[in-house]
């Protein structure tokens, strides 16, 4: 927790395997995010993911998640 300010939570993952239906063949997704929690009224969660498939498709994308109690 930073000094009067919020907590935050890195998260790394990936993934890998292997596609044998209609010769889709390897692929693998990277994602990254960090999590800030403002005490426990507010948390906003911001996410980047990567992904590449055997034939060469790429994709890349982003979040933002915003959630608090009422």
């Amino acid at each position: 927790m930073l000094e009067n300010g919020p907590a935050l939570t890195p998260k790394f993952g990936g993934t890998a395997g292997f596609a044998g239906l209609q010769g889709s063949g390897v692929f693998g997704q990277v994602s990254a995010s960090i999590s800030a929690e403002f005490g426990q009224a507010l948390n906003i969660d911001l996410g980047v993911k990567f992904s590449v498939e055997g034939d060469g498709q790429r994709a890349a994308g982003a979040r933002l998640g915003i959630s608090g109690r009422f």
